[in-house]
């Protein structure tokens, strides 16, 4: 009896003591427990994205997996996203026949590359994700379904980067240094899945936002209770890291200055045109130039609105050129195809000689100024542009020097005027009345008066920026304007006697004589 029981007690030691060895060395991963974790990792990673996911080596250790050398390569062989490092750590300890729940994700020294197609799209990168399963779980196991496999609670990125190659010789755009750190919080007691989040970024001083709220995965609507934005586009760094259409404009243009927008609202995810939002654009110490032309913007304030597909501008207002803009009444109804649109706007006090960027050698004047005032409406189908628009407006200036532009030059040399008196530089004005149509700007009436002569008529200005102009000009037309009623008189009386043809590219217009109201 004793042998018998020695012999059962080494076979109880050599048991025990041998599944105690094979739990070792399995949870070790010496026989794949740890690989199998990681499979399932990626498994759930793979249900939902389209490139294919390989890493150079594994870690698993106290419930977080470790992913070196991860590269994703979409069907066409591009590697989108490469990363140095992908922390997962899971809500649960792992067990053979039971799915994995992810609870948080962190990436380091990761870059996503967009690589520009003719198509518009980016090579190997549309589709990245795979929506159909992402919006119908009822196709995907229930292991992976996203209420099983995730309880995402953080997800950061660490020293991330973007680049956008495009197409042609645009230059690449190129985000480095992202530090993100996303913190998602399941709401309790919800009866659906909503999740509270939590997103900062700082790239301070190029970017730097900051969003709160609420992610619904049920319906997949994301409530934005606050979202800040505050990006230094000026120069180097700052200009790289904007899209390289972008890139090319501010260039082109030479724009720089300061951005914020601060925005909230209901955004629907599988139909942005049915959100709720409002946001609050703004500019400051914002300046374009355009050849020897430039427009500062001091300060520009803009609201926009959209509820029911409808797209509201309740007010905008710029300051710059000495004056200001107001956009009022902005409106774009997106219900149907065609997103008809209208607004108004009224132009108080701007300065023309502000937009001058500098005199000519030896000018001691600008070669024109004075302090316009203009108001107008228009109303638009985008969907059958420029043929939809009607609107109408005027244009006032005063304390104006006007006698150098190209179109009073020419009148000044056919007319044969004499040179005015340098005192009552400044005194020009200038009154304009148009309509407008899906052809252009039509001028119903030209007024203009400066010290050296009377300029009246009407004509049109196309959309392409084509002048087509039948004025009356002179010495005369100055005294009729002085006149007022009795100078109209005359001026039905001698409308006939000398009328001026202006035609042509408005940078580069042609001004011919038509003796006794005859064309040529």
């Amino acid at each position: 009896m004793k042998r018998i029981a020695t012999v059962l007690l080494s076979l109880v030691l050599l048991v025990g003591g041998g599944g105690a060895t094979v739990w070792v060395l399995f949870s070790s991963g010496a026989f794949g427990f740890d690989k199998w974790v990681v499979d399932q990792v990626l498994r759930v990673a793979q249900q939902y994205l389209v490139p294919e996911i390989t890493y150079e080596d594994f870690d698993y250790t106290d419930g977080v997996v470790t992913l070196t050398g991860i590269t994703l390569t979409a069907p066409d062989g591009t590697e989108v996203v490469n990363a140095g490092t992908a922390r997962v750590t899971l809500a649960a300890a792992p067990r053979f026949g039971r799915g994995i729940t992810i609870e948080r994700v962190e990436l380091a020294d990761s870059t996503l590359r967009l690589i520009a197609e003719e198509d518009g799209g980016f090579r190997g990168l549309v589709p990245f994700v795979k929506r159909d399963e992402i919006l119908e779980q009822n196709r995907v196991d229930d292991d992976v379904k996203i209420s099983n496999a995730f309880e995402i609670r953080r997800i950061a990125l660490t020293n991330g980067a973007l680049e956008f190659v495009p197409l042609g010789d645009k230059p690449p755009m190129r985000l480095t240094q992202i530090n993100t750190e996303l913190d998602v919080t399941p709401v309790e007691g919800a009866t659906e899945r909503v999740y509270e989040l939590d997103l900062d970024i700082d790239r301070t001083p190029i970017l730097a936002l900051h969003t709160e709220g609420q992610f619904n995965m049920d319906d997949m609507t994301l409530s934005v209770r606050e979202l800040g934005l505050e990006a230094d586009l000026t120069e180097g760094e700052g200009i790289a890291a904007l899209p390289p259409d972008i890139q090319a404009i501010v260039r082109q243009y030479e724009a720089h200055g300061n951005l914020s927008i601060a925005a909230g609202g209901d955004v629907a995810l599988r139909d942005f045109m049915a959100s709720t939002l409002n946001a609050d654009v703004g500019l400051r110490g914002f300046n374009i130039a355009f050849g020897e032309y430039r427009l500062p913007i001091e300060n520009a304030q803009v609201r926009m609105e959209m509820a029911e597909r409808i797209a509201t501008l309740p007010v905008a207002r710029i300051t710059g050129l000495g004056g200001g803009l107001t956009v009022n009444g902005g409106r774009l109804d997106l219900t149907d195809d065609e997103r008809r649109a209208a607004a108004s706007l009224v132009v108080e006090g701007m300065q023309l000689s502000e937009i001058l960027r500098g005199r000519a050698q030896g000018e001691e004047e600008p070669r024109f100024a004075g302090i316009v005032n203009a108001a107008g409406s228009a109303e638009m189908s985008l969907a059958s542009m420029p043929d939809s628009i009607v609107g109408d407006g005027t244009i006032q200036i005063r304390e104006g020097r006007l006698t150098n532009t190209k179109l009073l030059k020419g009148l000044t040399d056919l007319a044969g005027s004499k040179k005015g008196d340098r005192k009552r530089a400044g005194r020009d004005r200038a009154d304009l009345v148009f309509t407008l149509d899906g052809a252009g700007a039509n001028f119903e009436e030209i007024e203009v008066l400066t010290n050296m002569m009377g300029v009246r008529g009407d004509g049109t200005l196309s959309y392409a920026g084509e002048l087509d102009l039948v004025v009356n000009a002179g010495p005369l037309e100055k005294v009729q304007s002085m006149l007022g009623e009795f100078g109209g008189f005359i001026g039905s009386m001698t409308d006939t006697l000398v009328k001026y043809d202006v035609e042509g590219p408005a940078g580069d217009i042609q001004v011919k004589v038509r003796p006794l109201g005859i064309g040529e």
